[in-house]
């Protein structure tokens, strides 16, 4: 059986993965993306990747200079959102084979500028960032765009059967 190590906060792709590959296990892993703002996206995938042996599947999200997971409380999530409004956000995924190279996709959004009120409601949704994602047509979305997202790089390489 082929295993892959999923990031602790990614959810919904470790539900889908469950769902739909039944030859896959999955085990959770806690990436390190604290005091990494010097290094440029691409650099911080290549040092998070624990061994060369194994599968892992990282993501994360940058603004600015910055580095961070999805939020796993509703006030970070407030402080978060309060943060990202109107700046353009980046979503990094990297998925590594075992003995192989990484593969990178990545995503953007940008939220609007909300109340205080909206921030409280929309808050527990960016808990689970990949339904967060979703909410564009619902305008909390102000623009978005994508290389590739998470779903198809993980079914590109192998560990996503639709």
């Amino acid at each position: 059986m082929n295993t892959i190590h999923m990031p602790v906060w990614d959810f919904f792709l470790t539900d889908q993965i469950k769902k739909h590959s039944a030859s896959i296990s999955v085990q959770t892993w806690s990436p390190e993306l604290t005091n990494k703002s010097k290094l440029n996206p691409y650099e911080l995938i290549r040092q998070a990747f624990p061994n060369e042996t194994d599968n892992f599947f990282i993501s994360f999200m940058f603004y600015g200079r910055n580095y961070f997971a999805p939020p796993t409380n509703e006030k970070d999530a407030y402080e978060l959102l309060k943060t990202l409004e109107g700046k353009r956000t980046k979503i990094y995924y990297a998925i590594k084979k075992a003995n192989q190279k990484h593969k990178i996709a990545e995503e953007w959004i940008m939220v609007k500028r909300m109340s205080d009120e909206d921030r409280e409601i929309f808050a527990p949704k960016l808990m689970d960032y990949q339904n967060f994602l979703r909410l564009s047509g619902q305008s909390i979305i102000l623009k978005s765009g994508s290389k590739r997202n998470a779903l198809s790089l993980l079914y590109n390489n192998g560990f996503l059967q639709i």
